[in-house]
């Protein structure tokens, strides 16, 4: 009896073991067989967070066929929609381009129609106003219809800066930074005359990062260096056109009395150093009803949005549109995009 009951105890201990050792051997194998599936969740959540593809681009060969066939379709995926992408960029650069185009066209004939023909009337005006010397009543009015002219002389001279911002430099392969920020400038004094709301305020928020992202000063327009600093055209271009389109936004639908400009460089201020733009544009208005950071959740053709963001797209970059203070009773609207590139030689 006491041999029966020892070789039971041994029987059962041996079998406890052999389970145990069943149970581990299977966790791990499958642990080890599904541990790809940790990877093919990961590339996924990328593309659906971050629409990052290069995780789904990087996936190696799954070991499990089932694996390796999911992973296949996500890097037929990842492989179309990145042609799209491209082709959604080239689309938005061929966009961009005609719309630059069509208002050369327009500057060339402002400057050679309506320019030679005003200052025609201001010659005739001043040739006016010497042969009524001798009569009083005349002479104000010729010589507000000279003032008249000259002045739009000068609204044509500002609209001709608005649609070719760079002058006849627009076919240069770079543009210089601080003509960039003057012209910013530029655009934040007009829509503070132009606003209707008389304690409106507009402000241009210039930060400059190095490449540890520690906070550095600004350079001084008086500083050689900063004339030296030049951006790509094309970049320059995009900046200045989704500033310009924002900031008519706020003043034609946003009801605010709040507009702040932001452009933000990180990297060694350097000719060939690599270059990262955060640019946004918020205020303190109505804001858009129901919008998220995504978007193509917003009414972009009622609200001037879609020009933007075919511009920020043209870049190879997303438009990412946000609450400015969610929450309140006027949330407004933050407009946002990164760019990469380097500074030109």
């Amino acid at each position: 009896m006491n041999n029966l009951i020892g070789m039971l105890a041994l029987l059962l201990t041996i079998i406890a073991g052999l389970l145990l050792a069943m149970r581990w051997n299977l966790r791990w194998n499958l642990r080890w067989a599904l541990a790809p599936l940790d990877r093919l969740l990961a590339a996924i959540r990328g593309i659906e967070d971050h629409d990052d593809l290069q995780a789904v681009q990087a996936l190696p060969m799954m070991p499990v066929r089932e694996f390796e066939a999911v992973a296949s379709a996500l890097r037929h995926l990842a492989a179309a929609l990145d042609a799209a992408r491209a082709q959604r960029c080239l689309l938005s650069q061929q966009l961009s381009t005609l719309q630059e185009d069509e208002r050369a066209r327009l500057a060339r004939e402002l400057h050679d129609e309506f320019g030679q023909r005003l200052t025609a009337l201001r010659l005739d005006a001043v040739w006016l106003s010497q042969q009524v010397d001798a009569q009083p009543l005349l002479k104000p009015v010729v010589e507000g219809m000279a003032r008249q002219c000259a002045l739009v002389q000068q609204d044509i001279r500002s609209l001709l800066s608005r649609l070719q911002p760079f002058g006849h430099g627009d076919d240069a392969a770079s543009e210089s930074l601080l003509r960039l920020v003057t012209l910013l400038r530029s655009l934040v004094d007009h829509w503070r005359q132009a606003s209707r709301e008389q304690a409106a305020v507009c402000q241009l928020d210039l930060v400059w990062l190095d490449k540890d992202g520690q906070p550095g000063a600004w350079p001084s327009p008086s500083d050689a260096s900063f004339e030296a600093l030049r951006l790509p055209s094309h970049l320059a271009l995009a900046i200045y056109r989704i500033s310009q389109e924002a900031l008519t936004n706020v003043a034609r639908h946003a009801q605010a009395n709040i507009a702040t400009l932001t452009l933000s460089c990180r990297g060694d201020a350097k000719p060939g150093a690599p270059l990262r733009i955060d640019w946004s544009a918020s205020d303190n208005g109505v804001g858009l009803p129901g919008i998220g950071a995504d978007a193509d959740a917003v009414p972009l053709r009622s609200h001037g949005l879609a020009g933007i963001r075919a511009r920020v797209w043209a870049q190879g970059s997303e438009l990412s549109c946000e609450p400015f203070e969610a929450g309140s009773a006027n949330p407004g609207l933050r407009l946002s995009a990164s760019f990469s590139s380097t500074w030109c030689a």
